[in-house]
């Protein structure tokens, strides 16, 4: 960017003249030459423009003026008795010298922090990392102005070379921390690689799992504010990670390939992976406001005009950032919630399956039963029966029209349980309502079925001698039909008690 032109004009009278105009930065105004016509002759005009317009030293003749004026913004770059013929270029020249005196005390402004780093590390003797981040965040602001272009080409490159050549030396410090870090780093590792072997050794050995459980968090805990090499600390946090695993399988059992469990594993997996996007989020919107706060503070200082006007700019720029961020965050946060809702879904729904198990664990477990006391009483109805009429109470009251265990079948069926009813306490009520039922209809039958004695039903004649009217056959039949009326009543109240011990349950959920 140019600091001199070079243009005609004319005075007060009218009388062509020669003008050159120069702007001193270091004293934020301008010089303005005037030659008169007689002066301007062709060969000084040409050395004005191709040689003092391009900073190179050209004799002037005794002949000018010179007058000095201050460079504003709102006044105008000439004085109001030199008219020119290209206002333009001046206008223009006006705009941009303003940008380069600001521009030129920002760098001066940076010349005198940077002298500050200078002074504090000439004087270290071993690595600070105070003064690294310092001179860290110094270049950063650097690198800020440089990309909003605040900063001539020049200008940032000597503040390049200086800060760089302070990087150097602070690298070099740096190497020989680092190396005495490590050896004791080495040494701090080795202490944790120790304990956990032996927490290897004691979990292969099967000793207790909780103890070591808890010697594992211990460890955990004095690891994260440990201070280690980043070899060593992926190393060591590897080792502990995998050691949890084996204490958790052992104790727990390997997880099952998929179903619901594997869901919730995914969407917690997730939900972490969020609240880490989250902090970084929350740390990155913590910096560019400290950065903001830097800037209004800078612009309140020695400068405070250039501060508030070139700082400006930048300012919002962050604001804007700040703005975006804090956008995204917010959105971040509503997907939190969202996995937390999830995540308490998805227990809620393993708890139910959970429950549904039991319920259906505790329907065949009285199935079992209530086909165990029919076969039972069956059984005792046979032996009651006798051998000479074995096959006629086989026919009707063996193989009933209508199954108990059906009926407790449809019973169950008749409407779907409800998840709401998988309880502990509800399968035992169901249980017992029905153990009960089925006891007194089995009760039931035993005394409406009223079987002779064996010495009564021995033979025809016997039977013929007690009832004149009907044949033994006949008798027989009667009471077999009889004990299926008792059973398929019987039946139904325990298909009816059933349904409406279910439905009663359910009401009250």
């Amino acid at each position: 960017m140019k600091t001199k032109i070079v243009i005609w004009g004319a005075n007060e009278k009218d009388e062509k003249i020669l003008v050159g105009i120069e702007l001193i930065e270091a004293e934020n105004m301008v010089k303005i030459y005037v030659f008169p016509e007689s002066e301007a002759k062709e060969d000084f005009y040409n050395q004005m423009i191709n040689e003092w317009r391009v900073g190179n030293p050209v004799v002037f003749p005794e002949n000018h003026t010179v007058i000095d004026r201050p460079l504003s913004v709102t006044e105008t770059l000439l004085p109001d008795n030199i008219k020119i013929t290209r206002s333009d270029v001046v206008n223009r020249a006006k705009a941009e010298w303003h940008f380069v005196v600001l521009s030129s005390k920002l760098y001066q402004l940076y010349q005198s922090e940077l002298a500050e780093i200078k002074e504090k590390v000439s004087n270290l003797e071993v690595y600070d990392k105070n003064v690294w981040d310092e001179l860290k965040d110094f270049w950063q602001k650097v690198q800020g102005q440089v990309y909003d272009k605040n900063l001539f080409r020049e200008h940032s490159k000597e503040l390049q070379d200086e800060t760089n050549a302070l990087f150097d030396k602070l690298k070099r410090f740096r190497k020989k921390f680092d190396e005495k870090f490590k050896e004791e780093s080495k040494e701090r590792a080795a202490v944790f690689n120790e304990k956990l072997d032996t927490i290897s050794k004691k979990l292969s050995d099967g000793l207790g799992l909780q103890p070591l459980w808890n010697e594992m968090k211990s460890i955990q805990t004095k690891f994260r504010n440990e201070k280690l090499s980043k070899g060593d600390r992926n190393e060591i946090w590897n080792k502990i990670d995998r050691l949890f695993k084996e204490i958790k399988e052992k104790k727990y059992g390997s997880k099952d390939g998929g179903g619901q469990n594997n869901a919730l594993e995914r969407i917690e997996n997730r939900y972490k992976g969020l609240l880490s996007a989250i902090k970084k989020m929350e740390n990155s919107i913590k910096w560019d406001k400290k950065d903001m706060k830097f800037q209004n503070e800078r612009a309140e200082g020695t400068f405070g005009q250039l501060e508030k006007e070139l700082r400006g700019a930048k300012m919002k720029m962050i604001e804007e950032r700040v703005n975006s961020k804090e956008m995204k965050l917010a959105e971040m946060n509503k997907t939190k919630v969202m996995l937390e809702q999830k995540i308490a879904n998805e227990k809620e729904k393993i708890a139910k399956i959970e429950e549904s198990k039991k319920i259906k664990a505790k329907e065949a477990e009285l199935k079992a039963k209530v086909k165990q006391d029919i076969l039972e009483k069956n059984q005792l109805l046979k032996e009651k029966m006798g051998d000479g009429v074995e096959a006629t109470v086989k026919e009707k009251v063996v193989t009933p029209p209508v199954n108990i265990e059906d009926l407790v079948s449809a019973a169950s069926a008749k409407e779907p349980v409800r998840e709401e009813f998988a309880s502990t306490e509800a399968s035992s009520e169901v249980e017992k309502s029905v153990t009960e039922k089925v006891e007194k209809a089995t009760e039931s039958v035993e005394e409406k079925t009223v079987i002779p004695s064996v010495e009564t039903v021995s033979t025809p004649e016997a039977v013929t001698e007690e009832v004149d009217d009907r044949s033994v056959g006949e008798k027989i039949r009667d009471i077999a039909e009889d004990a299926v009326d008792s059973v398929q009543a019987v039946g139904k109240v325990i298909s009816d008690r059933v349904s409406k011990a279910i439905d009663n349950i359910t009401e009250e959920e």
